[in-house]
């Protein structure tokens, strides 16, 4: 398999022939410029795949024919640096998937979500430096990444979001200014209220006013709701 020049390029790693199927007409479906370029079941195959390729992003198995899909997360990641890993799992453990993520995976899906959430987390991750995990699951693993005294830098895109919150953009509102999804939207909100730990609108507001994110004309224009409504 050949990738067009600007399409990026993805290697997918999985036990299951048929799954990879099903992977392979779900990328070829979208809209999006994603090109399947190699397939293996194998994690030593998918090492000498990674090493020809330089695919730009790995869909990875956490059970592979020959061994865990884990164990070569960190080398795929020497062999090509700005490859990006996509975890697939029928396991849903949240130490499972803060463990992947904190091997250098740059997303995960449960097995059971690949169809809906496949395609989203492939731009996402592909676009930014930004983790990828459902929206479902997006709290209680950013809980145990921010157990470690991870960084609560956020990521640009993360202040672009924040800020209109600050702003009183709805949901929807912030997805058509980002040209995202609401349900992207509510990704980055869980986020950042978790991991700068901010349960009301006005903890937020004080937080952008302080990074710098607002202008003085918006600052005059905000109003706190007299409630300080929960986020």
């Amino acid at each position: 398999m050949q990738a067009s020049h600007s399409k990026k390029k993805v290697l997918i790693v999985d036990d299951h022939a048929l799954l990879r199927e099903g992977l392979k007409f779900l990328i070829s479906q979208s809209k999006e410029d994603f090109e399947v370029v190699g397939e293996t079941p194998s994690a030593s195959e998918a090492l000498k795949l990674v090493k020809k390729l330089k695919p730009d992003i790995v869909i990875l198995d956490l059970s592979l024919s020959d061994g865990s899909g884990l164990d070569i997360i960190e080398p795929i990641k020497k062999i090509s640096q700005n490859t990006k890993i996509l975890v697939l799992s029928m396991y849903q453990d949240e130490s499972v998937i803060v463990q992947t993520l904190k091997e250098g995976a740059s997303g995960f899906i449960p097995k059971s979500e690949v169809s809906e959430e496949c395609i989203q987390a492939l731009k996402i991750i592909s676009e930014s430096d930004d983790l990828y995990v459902p929206a479902s699951y997006s709290r209680i693993v950013l809980k145990g990444l921010l157990s470690d005294n991870a960084s609560k830098t956020l990521s640009s895109r993360e202040d672009q979001v924040l800020r209109l919150l600050a702003l009183g953009y709805s949901a929807k509102e912030i997805a058509q200014t980002l040209q995202i999804s609401p349900k992207t939207v509510q990704t980055y909100r869980q986020r950042i209220t978790t991991k700068l730990d901010l349960r009301r609108r006005s903890d937020i507001v004080r937080y952008a006013i302080s990074k710098g994110l607002l202008k003085e004309e918006e600052i005059k224009g905000i109003v706190f709701p007299k409630d300080d409504e929960l986020i």
